[in-house]
């Protein structure tokens, strides 16, 4: 028996349980009333648009009937999760929204729908956001939904997200057994169960969680009294250090940068050398 059980605020676990259709499809509707029919995931990779360009990785990239979602699990208050989400945007509206030749009125719908863990508003469980112009929406086309979990009370069963939203809170995974009752939710929790008990992801989902463990450490600290050359060298040799377990233990690269921070040449570059 392991000393600790993941659950879905693992981001590794995250992206693992919801590659399944039938779960994503059913997070989308539970969290963001988002009805899918059809749905394609797309590389989550956002490719730049010159050499001087950033990379961007968001957890999942989505067509859902037709129109672009973007799907992001974030538990640490970095203090930059508006300006990453609005780089997001145009990212992703240059590489999917519109292709060669095609006119502008084409131009596909784009929703970025975040689940966070960390107070972000002081009001609302489910928060959409569009772009206004003195008080008047600018477009219809681009929306960001976001989904507060700390404003779940998993503790009140009456709760409309209350199983769902547990699969992200509760770390009691015997307790969530006994109380789950949705048969999808029973579903993505043996799925669940699975990856904890199997030992070569449950390595992985560690992984995971020390990079998380380290960079909350660091992050506040770093917020406030800014970036120094020492602090952010010996930051750089940790990530680099997780990296390469990560790699050793053959997780997928796109992941690797994205939760260690480092680019995308120096990520092949240490693949290289192991």
């Amino acid at each position: 028996m392991k000393n600790k059980l993941f659950i879905l605020d693992n981001d590794y676990l995250f992206k693992k349980i919801f590659s399944n259709q039938k779960y994503l499809k059913h997070l989308l509707l539970n969290f963001f009333n988002i009805k899918a029919r059809k749905l394609e995931y797309l590389n989550s990779e956002l490719v730049k648009q010159n050499k001087d360009g950033k990379v961007g990785i968001v957890d999942l990239l989505l067509i859902v009937d037709g129109k672009i979602v973007i799907l992001e699990l974030q538990n640490l208050n970095r203090h930059n999760f508006k300006e990453r989400i609005l780089f997001y945007s145009p990212s992703v509206i240059a590489n999917h929204c519109l292709t060669s030749g095609e006119d502008y009125d084409k131009l596909k719908e784009i929703k970025v729908c975040a689940i966070i863990n960390y107070q972000l508003f002081d009001y609302g469980i489910n928060n959409k956001v569009k772009l206004t112009v003195k008080n008047k929406i600018f477009t219809e086309k681009l929306e960001y939904q976001i989904f507060d979990l700390t404003k779940i009370n998993i503790t009140d069963k009456d709760t409309k997200y209350y199983e769902l939203a547990s699969l992200f809170k509760e770390k009691n995974l015997n307790k969530l057994i006994l109380e789950t009752k949705n048969i999808l939710n029973k579903e993505i929790l043996d799925s669940i169960k699975r990856y904890n008990f199997n030992r070569e992801e449950y390595r992985k989902m560690e992984d995971i969680e020390k990079l998380m463990m380290s960079e909350t450490e660091h992050y506040d600290t770093a917020y406030r009294i800014g970036k120094r050359e020492g602090l952010s060298q010996g930051k750089n040799e940790e990530k680099i250090d997780i990296a390469k377990n990560l790699l050793n233990k053959n997780i997928d690269i796109d992941l690797v940068i994205d939760v260690t921070g480092l680019t995308k040449k120096q990520i092949e570059f240490l693949y290289e050398q192991i």
